[in-house]
């Protein structure tokens, strides 16, 4: 079942030193390459040899030779030198049709089909499967790390969110933690993530074991399968009949095993017994990952108004969702699907959003192990 620990920074050196080791008791030592972390047909243990050679080349660490092979050449800043893979990465496009075989794990990112980039070719991937990668990457070469979601206060942003009337949970950051000794650092692959990491004030991060990273990257990919559905039925791209209902059923199954590898009792249960170890006020207002996904992913998907609205997002034009949108802030109550639907049902592009809408309890009803689905 997944798990969680949490690091609370800053820290003088007593307290960090018995963080890492209470990390290491609920955690392992973060070493293992399996679940999310393991290779497939070697292609990550090519990367690790790769890093390895560029670390003694160039006389850098390990760490940094990693953050120099897998950082995406389409977002490097002016000055940063290239990675010297034969077929570098990138960061993906946005959302696609179809339904894809997005990768769960580091060697499903590290052996993608190549895409022609800038005269030559390149791997695609997101941005969380960079630092997946990453930690496989850096596990097989003994270094010991694990992935971790740092929540990073920046003062402009919090500012802006407090000007706003919110409170700000800060920025939150796919990271690295890399263990050495009884001594930590922080790392992402993504060069905007380095800088949130390098100028801000950085407070606590979760550290997440092999279920849980498994059960986000589920959870994630469900939303992914969700939007990329949307878009198809807008655009007329289904290939049969019944493909919509098929790939619903799917996404519900889906959901139940990300849920079921990382409960939000368990979330709820390790964050409270952080709390409890760090004192009042260390943790305040710090959600754990899990119930971020949950309230972002599980209840999109899940809630018939929630998903509504964001296949709306996707498949209505710009302007009849401005017209919507001044229509519900200047009526008297929140509108129902059903008046939501009677309103834009005359809009040419209505038909299909109200077909999508129309199916999406297909996802409730499929939410079980798909091994005792009597859909087969």
């Amino acid at each position: 079942m997944g798990k969680s620990a949490y690091l609370f920074t800053p820290a003088k050196h007593r307290s960090v030193h018995a963080q890492l080791r209470k990390l290491r008791d609920d955690l392992g030592q973060g070493l293992r390459l399996e679940g999310p972390f393991s290779d497939n047909d070697g292609a990550v243990a090519d990367i690790a040899t790769h890093v390895r050679a560029v670390s003694l080349f160039s006389r850098i660490s390990p760490i940094d030779a990693t953050a120099l092979t897998l950082r995406p050449q389409n977002r490097l800043p002016e000055g940063l030198r290239p990675s010297l893979l034969k077929m570098p990465f990138i960061l993906e496009p946005g959302q696609e049709g179809g339904w894809r075989n997005y990768p769960e794990s580091a060697g499903g990112v590290a052996s993608r089909s190549g895409v022609e980039y800038n005269g030559g070719w390149a791997r695609p991937a997101g941005a969380s499967e960079l630092n997946i990668l990453a930690v496989a990457v850096l596990r097989a070469l003994d270094v010991e790390c694990h992935l971790s979601r740092a929540v990073c206060h920046v003062p402009e942003i919090d500012e802006r969110i407090t000007r706003a009337g919110g409170i700000s949970a800060g920025v939150l950051v796919p990271a690295i933690t890399c263990i050495s000794g009884s001594e930590s650092r922080m790392l992402s692959i993504v060069p905007e993530h380095m800088a949130y990491l390098g100028n801000s004030s950085l407070t606590s991060f979760e550290v997440l074991d092999s279920d849980a990273v498994l059960s986000v990257i589920k959870l994630r990919n469900t939303l992914r399968h969700a939007k990329a559905l949307m878009l198809d039925v807008a655009r007329h791209e289904e290939r049969f009949d019944g493909e919509r209902s098929l790939r619903f059923i799917r996404m519900g199954h889906m959901l139940h095993e990300g849920m079921t590898l990382w409960t939000m009792r368990d979330a709820k249960a390790d964050l409270a017994s952080a709390r409890g170890i760090f004192g009042p006020g260390k943790l305040e207002g710090v959600m754990s990952f899990r119930e971020m996904i949950g309230r972002d992913v599980v209840r999109t998907l899940t809630n018939p108004v929630a998903h509504a609205r964001s296949a709306a997002s996707l498949m209505l034009p710009k302007e009849l969702l401005r017209r919507l949108g001044d229509y519900a802030q200047n009526g008297s109550r929140i509108l129902t699907v059903s008046e939501f639907l009677d309103m834009i049902s005359k809009e040419p592009a209505m038909a299909m959003f109200g077909e999508y809408v129309l199916s999406t309890p297909i996802i409730n009803e499929h939410m079980h192990a798909a091994s005792t689905c009597v859909a087969g």
